[in-house]
């Protein structure tokens, strides 16, 4: 079920409607110079017990780092307005649904800026927690 909670999570992302190219791990991506574009990483916790038996379920958590990568030299305004954008999307409390597997987010903030391979990039980090059953 786990790989529900990243498809929810790269869902949630594309119907948040941010407008912008992506790619996730393990996938081949060519950048497109002066094009902004983000990469998602989504890191999940060793899961806990929620309940006993068969029918039970886990309490499983973790976060999912967005990278959003701008062109250097251009100012920082519009990567900065659209790491809010996302962390309006992404508030406390906001559930997702993917194949019958739900999510709540729990927080959502960015991280300092940087300079990284040509790009000016903001990282914004998404934690989460959903009960996965047995």
């Amino acid at each position: 079920m786990t790989y529900k909670i990243d498809s929810a999570l790269i869902q949630a992302f594309v119907d948040g409607g941010f407008s912008l190219a992506y790619t996730t791990e393990n996938v081949a991506y060519e950048p497109t110079a002066g094009t902004p574009w983000a990469e998602l990483y989504i890191i999940q916790n060793q899961p806990s017990v929620g309940s006993l038996g068969p029918g039970g379920y886990d309490d499983t958590d973790g976060f999912m780092q967005i990278n959003l990568n701008y062109p250097q030299g251009v100012g920082a305004g519009a990567a900065k307005q659209k790491a809010t954008d996302i962390r309006d999307y992404f508030l406390a409390g906001t559930r997702f649904t993917y194949s019958g597997q739900e999510l709540v987010i729990f927080s959502c903030g960015r991280g300092p800026a940087r300079n990284v391979d040509s790009w000016y990039q903001i990282p914004i980090t998404v934690f989460w927690r959903s009960w996965v059953s047995r």
